[in-house]
Order: C-alpha cells, then structure tokens, then sequence
C-alpha cells in the first residue's frame, strides 16, 4: 500500500470545489464563533462541509486521516480539522445510527 501525501486545506484561498460527496452530514449545527469567523472571512460554510464531504480531512494527522477514510466506509465518527484564517475550525459528523443515516455534523472552534 502506498502511501498518499495529504494536502493542506487552509481557507484562505478563493473558493473552490472539493470533490464528490462520500457521505451524508444529517442536521448542520455550527457555533456562533465559526459563522462569526466564516462572515469576517467571506467564507460560507457549505464550503467547508463540502471540504469535508469529500475527503479532504485538512489538518489532521495521517492516522487520523486513515481513521477518517476507514470511518467513511464503516460508518463511524469522521473529524475534519480546517483552517481559516489561521483560526482551526473541527467539522464532526456522527457515526451511523441503526437506520444507517449519520445523524448529525457540527462545526465549532476549539475554544468553544
């Protein structure tokens, strides 16, 4: 297995279109320090979600990027870490419920 090299997701570029989308998000819930950071930044965050939709996990470690990948496939907790502006926003999607829907994603900083 070869390894791929990750690329480094960081905001503060024009938008741009991330990929397929690999899974469902369910509800979006995001805290008012993301949408506040997002609207100072001109930034939306649907861009982020689809970032995160499509495999582009951002600043997370290799491991971490594994564990994503095989979390997709086996519906487990999926955590994208994206920056903006220098700031960290985490994207968490839930695993899975028994009726194979992920219930929710939520985008909050760190300090939050």
């Amino acid at each position: 297995m070869t390894k791929q090299k990750r690329k480094r997701i960081a905001i503060d570029q024009p938008p741009r279109t991330a990929g397929k989308v690999l899974f469902g998000l369910g509800a979006v819930y995001s805290s008012p320090g993301v949408l506040k950071l997002l609207a100072k930044h001109g930034r939306m965050t649907a861009e982020l979600l689809a970032f995160h939709q499509g495999g582009m996990w951002g600043e997370v470690s290799e491991q971490d990027a594994q564990a994503n990948d095989r979390a997709v496939k086996q519906g487990d907790l999926i955590r994208s870490v994206i920056v903006v502006a220098g700031v960290k926003i985490y994207v968490i999607t839930e695993r899975e419920g028994a009726d194979g829907v992920r219930p929710a994603t939520t985008l909050l900083l760190g300090s939050e």
